[in-house]
């Protein structure tokens, strides 16, 4: 063997190993934008996230997006630290108000953040919160009164809450800490009916066997009640109507429907559609018929879960990428954010537009049915006196109008049928399909068609004057592909 011949061959193992490096920093090390949260405005969309920069941490970013899927405007948030986004509102004025940390340039200790923007995207101000040398993180926030907002996070192993005017002034703040042998975390919060709030987080007085806490406290920050709820061991998202509760434990994957004074309404325990450990994230919403909508992720699909009024599930479609957020507009149209298909972000080897806009009511196609289950569960009342507070201060962040556009998360707008239609040249039918489907549309026999597997693998290559518009799939393993026409795209869902 040639040392030419040896040299090349290294040169090609040299550049597959670099490639390797690169696809697993961009997509399993995060090393990209990760979208976090959204908000449908009137005409536009809201969604913030972040860009890892390494170290120190992150960059925050704001975008502006119409109903078309075209962005208007993009604004980056950065400081001497790292700045991580979570979770933004509009306030009552059209304002926005958006949480996350802010890591201190001399400690290295991360401070909760809070900022108040204006409609453009532009700082207000911007404040952290401190708790000695414990970590700060704000998880969640809700406007509880026209002039008051609330944060909830976690300083260190203590939960905390805060209340602020949006004028940024704080009126009150408390932290729940720990003995030796306790550890608490707050998680998220939502709005009664009667002006008040509720926390939902977890408690344990051993650093074993947590449980789910609930905490209904009033606008001045006094606790009505607190309980737990054996068994469950750690409340991650609640979400309000106008009659009850719903609050979701990641970790045994229950449900629960709870009225405004903590009585358990049902449990019910739904699997195979997410799955904690893997940076995912999941929220509660409803529908326009009043069912809830469970948004979810098992590590790679997502999974929109339509219940009704006692836990059944009604549908369950789902899509490709992580979806981390559900929202439905007024007319119907259902809103997905997530961060997929690979883990973190979309795949950039597959073209697939990052919008996929459709026309009527409801949901789109559903596939696969989880597991639904009843579970019974009893909340107990605990005493849960604060014993902290936590200490502010006035921070400088540099806001600028780069547009952020390096892999950044997924967002579909869905209809009737998960198709784009005609306007990208040609329709797949059925879709979801067990095996042969059909493409039509307005398409020339001589164009090329590919089908890819969510890697960007071609698994099937050809032009329809030799295949036909009839194509079968059946030999394939059920799941999401992608169906290539020219330069258009189509999602195809795989049964079995």
């Amino acid at each position: 063997m040639s040392k030419i011949y040896i040299t090349f061959i290294l040169w090609l193992f040299s550049i597959s190993i670099n490639a390797q490096v690169t696809f697993n920093n961009k997509y399993y090390e995060d090393d990209a934008l990760r979208a976090e949260d959204l908000i449908i405005d009137s005409n536009e969309l809201i969604v913030i996230g972040n860009k890892h920069m390494g170290f120190p941490g992150f960059e925050g970013f704001l975008h502006r997006i119409d109903q078309n899927g075209v962005l208007i405007a993009s604004k980056i948030y950065n400081s001497q630290g790292g700045l991580r986004l979570t979770k933004i509102i509009q306030l009552a004025d059209t304002t926005f108000f958006a949480i996350g940390e802010l890591i201190n340039p001399q400690s290295q200790v991360k401070n909760g953040l809070c900022l108040r923007l204006n409609s453009q995207g532009d700082t207000i101000w911007t404040k952290t919160f401190a708790f000695g040398s414990f970590d700060v993180v704000a998880k969640d926030l809700s406007q509880v009164t026209d002039s008051l907002v609330v944060v909830v996070g976690d300083a260190g192993p203590h939960g905390f809450v805060l209340g602020l005017r949006p004028s940024g002034v704080l009126e009150w703040s408390w932290v729940k800490e720990s003995g030796a042998s306790e550890i608490n975390t707050f998680n998220a919060l939502a709005n009664d009916t009667l002006g008040n709030f509720l926390v939902a987080g977890a408690y344990s007085s051993q650093m074993v066997n947590p449980s789910g806490i609930l905490l209904k406290v009033d606008t001045t920050g006094l606790i009505i009640w607190s309980k737990q709820i054996d068994g469950i061991s750690s409340f991650r998202e609640i979400h309000s109507t106008a009659n009850a509760l719903y609050v979701f434990d990641d970790a045994s994957l229950v449900l629960s429907k709870i009225d405004f004074n903590g009585t358990i309404q049902w449990s019910g325990s739904y699997t195979s559609f997410f799955t904690e450990g893997l940076g995912n994230d999941l929220s509660i919403s409803e529908d326009t018929s009043g069912h809830i909508l469970l948004t979810a992720n098992d590590g790679f699909y997502g999974n929109l879960v339509q219940l009704d009024e006692v836990g059944n599930i009604l549908n369950n479609q789902q899509v490709i990428g992580k979806s981390i957020n559900g929202q439905f507009k007024a007319d119907g149209t259902l809103i997905v954010l997530g961060n997929g298909p690979v883990l973190g972000v979309k795949s950039s080897f597959v073209q697939i537009p990052h919008y996929g806009v459709t026309s009527g009511p409801g949901f789109c196609s559903f596939s696969t049915s989880p597991v639904f289950a009843t579970t019974s569960f009893n909340l107990s009342a605990i005493t849960f006196i604060p014993n902290g507070v936590l200490s502010e201060s006035l921070v400088p962040i540099s806001v600028n109008s780069s547009i952020a556009l390096q892999e950044e998360g997924c967002i579909e707008i869905l209809g009737g049928t998960n198709e784009l239609g005609q306007e990208n040249g040609f329709i797949l039918v059925p879709n979801p399909t067990s095996g042969t489907f059909a493409v039509t549309g307005l398409i020339s026999e001589n164009v090329s068609i590919s089908i890819l597997d969510t890697k960007g693998s071609e698994i099937f290559v050809g032009n329809l004057a030799e295949t036909g518009s009839q194509l079968d799939l059946s030999s394939f393993e059920p799941g999401c592909y992608f169906v290539r026409v020219g330069n258009n795209f189509q999602k195809l869902v795989l049964t079995k």
